[in-house]
């Protein structure tokens, strides 16, 4: 049982929930250098860089702030180098970082937690603020990553970084509204469950906006930074929870994109007729937050008509898909995801599995995906065919060929 102060204060931890998701963690073809065996696990060749960008979208009327639907976006990207400094994790704050780092000061004060904990939010990240990118190496496949509800755009940074060090650009957005907290010129719009709903239209809509926008930077970039250097030809999707909703929804409605990614995304799609495109399902086997709808997961499995993987991290949880348990394991995610659990089978003790192998294997398999998909790579596909982690992890699939 919680304790009462614990639970006297859930509903301010419910707000903050997912903006802590934050740790610190193809051949010459369009996915950058080639990768054999278990190097899809490991880093790139590529440094990072990152930079944050708003995006606005005049075709819409955000009902949250009655003006253009606005995206605040982070970006990822191969850099040409590794010289300068390293973005740490209050940057993601932008101007509102002394203000979010004196909430959870208060937060860890109210909860006698160990405040040695927030001195995560100065630990550096694997990027680089605004570094060069490598046009050498260009044009790079473009992935857009959905977060999850009341999640925030660099919830999953570990996989962010994984993919721009393999030759990547990497776009997540705040889903405005559905975010935890956007942080807009304007003022921070938070969370509003209220329109909630509103999120199953404007989320897959948000994600081919991302598109349309990268393929007008490719064109005609005005700080002449992404232009010529975005693949938007055969785009990956991935989202965790309902951001993986919004991925499986989107993919059956863009050509464009090519391939989808989904962690702990429980949805049943509509697929149009010849429908070709590989997906990944991964869940955890002890995800909380999911409970019975890993079942709902299985059956969008067996009912993909294309070529698909289900991959089940055994002692995994809700939040093993973000950065959440490196950052404020005290605060964030115990009993779906961090330390100690209690399976939903008979209520028995456990351990949840270690973040950090926990995102070796969502690295790996969506890298090997994602190289497959888009460059027909048969090393990334024989990766994706044979289970690295039979220890930790249930393993599926099903090749259709031609399809």
């Amino acid at each position: 049982m919680m304790a009462t102060r614990r639970t006297f204060f859930f509903s301010i931890l419910s707000l903050i929930l997912l903006v802590i998701t934050i740790a610190v963690g193809c051949g010459e073809d369009k996915a950058g250098k080639e990768a054999n065996g278990n190097s899809f696990e490991r880093p790139g060749p590529y440094a990072i860089g990152n930079r944050t960008m708003l995006f606005e979208d005049d075709t819409r009327i955000d009902p949250a702030t009655g003006r253009n639907r606005q995206l605040l976006t982070e970006v990822w990207y191969p850099a040409a180098d590794a010289e300068g400094d390293h973005d740490v994790v209050k940057d993601f704050f932008g101007d509102y970082r002394d203000f979010a780092l004196n909430i959870f000061n208060l937060i860890y004060k109210i909860l006698d937690y160990p405040e040695v904990e927030l001195e995560n939010f100065h630990k550096e990240t694997g990027s680089i603020r605004d570094a060069a990118i490598d046009a050498a190496g260009g044009p790079y496949p473009l992935v857009v990553f959905s977060h999850g509800n009341t999640g925030i755009r660099f919830q999953s940074l570990f996989l962010a970084e994984h993919l721009a060090s393999h030759g990547f650009i990497v776009a997540s957005a705040d889903h405005t509204a559905n975010a935890f907290a956007t942080m807009l010129p304007e003022g921070i719009v938070l969370y509003n469950p209220l329109l909630m709903i509103n999120s199953f239209i404007d989320r897959p809509r948000d994600m081919g906006f991302l598109i349309d926008a990268f393929e007008g930077l490719n064109k005609d970039d005005p700080e002449d930074f992404f232009e010529g250097l975005v693949d938007t030809d055969a785009v990956a999707l991935a989202g965790h929870s309902f951001g993986g909703v919004a991925a499986l929804t989107l993919i059956g409605l863009d050509d464009r994109a090519a391939v989808a990614a989904t962690y702990a995304a429980p949805w049943l799609p509509i697929y149009p007729a010849g429908f070709d495109k590989p997906i990944l399902f991964m869940i955890g086997s002890e995800d909380l937050t999911m409970g019975i709808q890993n079942l709902q997961i299985k059956l969008d499995y067996y009912l993909t008509p294309s070529t698909r993987f289900l991959m089940n991290i055994l002692d995994g949880g809700h939040y093993t898909f973000t950065d959440g348990c490196g950052l404020a394991p005290s605060l964030f995610g115990n009993g779906d995801g961090c330390g100690e659990g209690r399976r939903q089978t008979d209520g028995s003790p456990f351990t949840f599995i270690d973040a950090d192998l926990g995102h070796q294997m969502i690295n790996g398999n969506t890298l090997a995906l994602f190289r497959y998909a888009i460059t027909g790579s048969a090393d990334a596909l024989d990766y994706l065919t044979a289970n690295h982690f039979p220890e930790n992890m249930e393993h599926e699939f099903e090749v259709v060929e031609g399809r």
